[in-house]
């Protein structure tokens, strides 16, 4: 029954949300392809993964709003979470190590299109963050390989002799059809 929750949540369209703020976290991070494939893809299977229970200290925070303004800030919060978690465990993966204060701050700004000042925001989100990744792990089973197509795409290409707009075409839709 949790997996078909779940699945219904996949399918509503806020996870295609999250792969856009995804991309657009990883092109500022500066990720290769490579990395860039492996967090669509853990993003999609945290995704279709029973939502694991969280601890009270990552999700606690002030509720200054009304209930509505607060599931609604939790929402876009746990959202950020999971976009901060995939894109991290992947560059640990694939071995180019960003900050957590740089990913936070990344996906930040792709989500709501602003810098990140409050202080006990983002140590708020960086504590969800940590929490995220240790559930993202749980759900991949601490199984993070991810086998993606771009090396034998770009070989092939090579092999090819491509024009470089060829290859560029190619990656894009490699990763598109990460988020698909």
């Amino acid at each position: 029954c949790a997996g078909v929750v779940a699945l219904d949540w996949f399918r509503g369209g806020v996870v295609q949300m999250q792969h856009s703020h995804l991309r657009i976290a990883a092109a500022r991070l500066e990720l290769s392809d490579v990395a860039s494939f492996a967090a669509s893809a853990y993003l999609t299977r945290y995704a279709t993964s029973p939502p694991p229970p969280m601890p009270a200290a990552a999700t606690a925070g002030s509720r200054d709003g009304g209930a509505e303004a607060a599931a609604g800030a939790d929402a876009e919060e746990e959202a950020a979470a999971r976009v901060g978690a995939c894109l991290f465990a992947a560059c640990k993966a694939c071995e180019q190590p960003r900050r957590a204060r740089d990913v936070v701050n990344a996906v930040h700004l792709a989500a709501r299109g602003e810098v990140l000042r409050d202080s006990r925001t983002y140590w708020r989100r960086k504590d969800a963050l940590l929490q995220h990744e240790q559930s993202l792990l749980r759900a991949l089973g601490f199984e993070p390989a991810v086998h993606p197509p771009h090396r034998l795409l770009y070989n092939y290409l090579h092999a090819l002799r491509a024009p470089p707009q060829l290859c560029t075409l190619a990656a894009a839709i490699a990763n598109d059809a990460a988020a698909s």
